[in-house]
């Protein structure tokens, strides 16, 4: 069963995508405001970028960004997150031999003043795995 949809809402949930209140609709979250559920910064489906986090025309092309970063990052396809894996040292063939936790820390790095380790934690409680389960798992 393919988890990454799942995995997508929770990621959604983690980054802050919030709807405004009634009184306030312009505001809301800049991911809702970008339509960007993952605070994506860079995305082949992107109309844009402001703020440095990719920008889409609705919520739907951001929800199918999101679905797709996180789908090659599990199948290994992913040059960005192959090329982070090889830069950091780790010893993996591609991207889908990533921990929950190592994917995490590149797509949310301390250095931006993340908390990767319980963003990962956070996901894992809430799909039922281990922090430290191949993300190639949850695409069977």
């Amino acid at each position: 069963m393919n988890r990454i949809p799942e995995l997508a809402k929770y990621v959604q949930e983690f980054e802050g995508w919030e709807l405004p209140s009634y009184k306030n609709f312009w505001r809301g979250s800049i991911s809702f405001r970008q339509n960007n559920p993952g605070n994506l910064r860079y995305s082949f489906y992107q109309s844009g970028v402001k703020g440095g986090y990719s920008y889409f025309k609705d919520y739907e092309t951001g929800r199918k960004a999101l679905i797709h970063q996180l789908t090659i990052i599990a199948n290994g396809t992913s040059p960005a997150y192959n090329r982070a894996a090889k830069d950091r040292g780790w010893k993996v063939k591609n991207s889908s031999e990533l921990s929950l936790i190592q994917v995490f820390q590149i797509y949310a790095p301390s250095s931006d003043g993340n908390h990767p380790l319980k963003y990962a934690a956070f996901l894992a409680g809430k799909i039922g795995v281990s922090p430290t389960v191949q993300v190639k798992s949850l695409l069977a």
